[in-house]
């Protein structure tokens, strides 16, 4: 049985910093170093620059995320997670026990890419997953992920902003409901404005993904997962455009090749 994760570039780079970088570089290092950052639940760049950038320039600039947006960003935890969950399921995946075959999705959009930096991309990211796991790209667009085809295709996906994927497939899921699936993203409020914890709800975010458990399986995921993360090093040796990564494997048991 083979198993197909579907994740977002957004989540495997860190977009939000690399969209700073382009808007004010010094506001941008300065708090992808910032615990606020690792702690945030909103995406309010207004506020968590102190103002240096204004919540307008920070949408509209991430709206337009492209190729140059990629060259400024950098690397997520979300690729070291998933390296040790690959690294704990390959036992299994021996054993033939609830799969035998696995791979992962990156899904370029909204970035329109030549094939030659399509494959600088899948070729620096599957250096992570150890084998026999497979790493592919593919160009999906909310729009072309129905219910009906993200059924016959992935068990689980990961988007930054799952609202991304929910809003154009909303009327839809609810005529075809993917409780089996699940759809990972970070502890962070789409809309920007965090509900207060009641009596009667504490967590938020919890309480939506249980509204949304028999539709959906929505995993929230430590925002820290979703951030530039240090410990990996990380190499760029194109010019922006060109969107090229070549980084260095830091931790041990580098993946074979």
């Amino acid at each position: 049985m083979k198993q197909r994760g579907l994740i977002s570039l957004d989540c495997l780079l860190d977009t939000r910093i690399g969209t700073l970088k382009q808007l004010d570089p010094v506001a941008a290092v300065k708090l992808a170093a910032d615990q606020r950052y690792m702690r945030r639940y909103h995406d309010n760049m207004d506020e968590l620059t102190d103002g240096a950038v204004t919540r307008e320039a920070y949408q509209e600039a991430y709206r337009k995320r492209d190729g140059d947006t990629l060259y400024h960003s950098e690397m997520t935890d979300f690729v070291y997670m998933l390296r040790k969950d690959v690294k704990a399921a390959i036992p299994e995946m021996a054993r033939g026990v609830r799969f035998s075959e696995l791979q992962f999705d990156i899904n370029l959009w909204p970035y329109e890419l030549a094939p030659s930096e399509a494959e600088i991309i899948r070729r620096a990211f599957a250096r992570y997953i150890p084998t026999p796991a497979k790493v592919e790209v593919v160009h999906l667009s909310p729009e072309d992920l129905s219910p009906t085809y993200v059924e016959n295709h992935y068990e689980m996906m990961a988007w930054y902003d799952h609202e991304e994927w929910l809003g154009p497939n909303q009327q839809k899921l609810l005529l075809h409901p993917l409780p089996q699936t699940v759809l990972m993203t970070p502890m962070i409020a789409s809309s920007g404005v965090v509900p207060e914890a009641t009596n009667d709800i504490r967590n938020p975010f919890s309480a939506r993904a249980m509204i949304l458990v028999q539709f959906i399986t929505l995993q929230y995921l430590p925002v820290p997962f979703f951030c530039y993360n240090p410990f990996i090093r990380q190499e760029l040796h194109s010019p922006p455009r060109s969107a090229s990564a070549h980084p260095d494997d830091p931790h041990p048991e580098p993946a074979p090749q």
